[in-house]
């Protein structure tokens, strides 16, 4: 618990508003309602979001997680991530992105990192040996 304290302290207002505001409490609700899930189902939606805020989840398995803790198909798991992303969790967007930067670096570096094939020389030929 004083950990949780601790990272809700040191979260962004866009963070905190979601995590404690009346609007998110609202948008739960309306979930709920626009794609018929269960009390259990709810419950599971509002921890999603709150690791999600705070940079537990990575924000790119968000779809899979929802499958898997809602216990609910892929396109509806889909509908729920992309309403989330584009709804709720929009305003907080920037600072949810910076936390994923930091707790998910490995996941999110810009550019690919080239497997190591052991090979020292860099230099392709692609003349062949005449």
């Amino acid at each position: 618990w004083p950990q949780f304290q601790q990272q809700v302290a040191e979260s962004p207002e866009s963070i905190q508003k979601i995590l404690f505001g009346t609007e998110t409490i609202l948008a739960l609700i309306n979930f709920g309602v626009d794609f018929e899930l269960s009390d259990e189902q709810s419950k599971a939606l509002s921890r999603i979001v709150r690791d999600v805020v705070l940079g537990r989840i990575y924000l790119g398995d968000i779809v899979k997680i929802i499958q898997e803790s809602m216990n609910i198909n892929e396109e509806k798991s889909k509908n729920i991530g992309n309403t989330l992303v584009s709804g709720l969790l929009k305003p907080a967007m920037a600072d949810i992105k910076a936390l994923q930067l930091v707790h998910f670096k490995d996941r999110i570096s810009g550019q690919a990192t080239p497997p190591n094939t052991g090979n020292t020389n860099n230099v392709l030929n692609l003349r062949g040996n005449k």
